[in-house]
Order: C-alpha cells, then structure tokens, then sequence
C-alpha cells in the first residue's frame, strides 16, 4: 500500500476534514505472477465536539496511480460544505458535499491528461465563488487551467473553463545554442513557454486565490520535418528585463527579471 500525501483543512469552528487516498498492489489469486493495482480515494471528518474521524471513501479506480487529492471547506459541523477534488485516469473530479461529509457526489469532471488538482473555495459577495486548478498535459507541455464558478450553488451554478497559463509556442524565438555546430541556413530554433517540473502552489487568500507558477523556457533547433532536442540550459531571448508586482503582504522588495532566466515564478491573482 502507497499513500497519496494528504490534504488538511480546519473549518472556522476547528472541524477537521483530511483529504487522502492510497494505492493498493494485490497479488491475483489465480495468476500469482500477476497484480492488480487500484486507488482509493478518502475523506476523513472529525468534527470539533468529537474525538475519533469519520472515514468515507468517494471514489477508486483500477489500474492508476493518481496524485494527491485536495479539500475546501465552508461552514462547519454536520452543515458544512466539502470540496473534494482528485485525478483519475479521464482528468479531474470534483465531489461535493452539503451534509459535513455524510454523503458525497460528482458535480465536475475536467481535462484529459490532467492532474495536481488544487481546490478554492469561498463567500464573495454573499455566493460561494469556487476555483478548480489543475495543470493540463499537451503537446508543447503543461498548461495550468482553471474551473471556475461565480456562483458555486451547489454545483449547479454556472461552470466557466479558463486557461491561466496557456502553452505559448514562439517559431524562430530561440537562440543558436552553444552546442550547434555547422551552418544555420535552413534552421529554426523555436521556443516553447509552458508549466514548468515545480508545477503550481495556491493559497485561498481572503476571498482571492493567490498562485504561484514555475514558467519554463525550452528551446528547440529544426529543419525541415526533423528537430534536434530541446534544451532549457540556454538563454531565454526577447524578453525585456522589468521589476516584478509587488501583489501580497510582506513582498515588499521588487524583484529584477533577467534575460537569461528560462526558469521564472510567476504571481496571478484570482478574483
């Protein structure tokens, strides 16, 4: 048995709701050089009045190896509203429940090669206003994508489906890297812009969702319908050095890009 790393979240009362799950290896019983691998999905409640978790399990799927689930909460006690989203082989779920975790239900499915769900949850304007992220795999590289509602209403509120981070490909953006040889006539080295291997982090923050993204330059060298492999070692071109936005508490500091940076942080602000 492998555990997902789990996810923690204290409702204003002190409910605790842990958001967990876990891979199983079985041996068959008829073919014991065989396994079957499955993922289960958890839910553990403990309201603030209670000494022992409740445990429910809403979802599993054979056959993956997901990662780790994510939790939002509103409310608190046997009323409270759970947000519970995790990867499964056909993209992001997102179950819900109205009922302090007593029962559960589908109310979303997003992506298709898509995982690292992160779910925000919050009152704007007297609705509950919700913001699904998760990175989408495509074939320049991740993006980061975004399901988001104005008005949650139980899920049946309006679902809107943004790209926070699109792909960016840029045809002849790229530098001669140092380890081409020979004539460049004929030659094209592009450059690529996507998610990088660090992914994302977001923090629910009042009731704005702050993000933090690792942008990723990678450079290609092709000719004609050939290509010579990508390479994030060299300089990033075309971008203009500029102070960074000071956008949270305690960023007081503004921060000088550089040109040669192909690996950058990058802070978006939800409303």
């Amino acid at each position: 048995m492998i555990p997902l790393i789990m996810d923690i979240e204290y409702s204003d009362a002190g409910d605790v709701v842990v958001g967990y799950g876990y891979n199983m290896w079985e041996v068959l019983e008829d073919d014991q050089w065989m396994q079957e691998i499955s993922a289960h999905f958890h839910c553990a409640i403990r309201y603030t009045e209670e000494s022992v978790f409740t445990d429910i399990e809403v979802d599993s799927e054979y056959d993956v190896v997901p990662f780790d689930p994510s939790v939002a909460l509103l409310g608190s006690g046997p009323a409270m509203e759970i947000f519970y989203a995790y990867e499964m082989s056909d993209g992001i779920h997102l179950a819900y429940s109205d009922n302090g975790g007593a029962t559960f239900s589908e109310v979303a499915r997003a992506g298709t090669i898509a995982f690292m769900p992160s779910m925000h949850a919050r009152i704007q304007d007297g609705v509950t206003r919700c913001d699904l992220l998760y990175l989408e795999s495509t074939s320049g590289g991740n993006e980061l994508r975004n399901l988001h509602w104005d008005d949650f209403n139980g899920g049946a509120g309006i679902l809107e489906l943004r790209v926070l981070y699109a792909v960016e490909y840029i045809g002849g953006g790229g530098e001669v890297p140092d380890w081409w040889e020979g004539s460049t006539d004929g030659v094209s080295f592009d450059r690529c812009n996507a998610v990088g291997w660090f992914g994302f982090d977001a923090v629910t923050n009042g009731d704005d969702v702050a993000v933090i993204v690792h942008e990723q330059s990678t450079d290609t060298a092709s000719y004609g319908n050939g290509w010579w492999g990508g390479d994030v070692s060299f300089a990033q071109a075309g971008r203009a050095s500029q102070a960074s936005m000071v956008l949270l508490p305690g960023m007081t500091d503004a921060v000088a890009a550089s040109e040669a940076d192909v690996n950058r942080a990058r802070l978006l602000i939800l409303d």
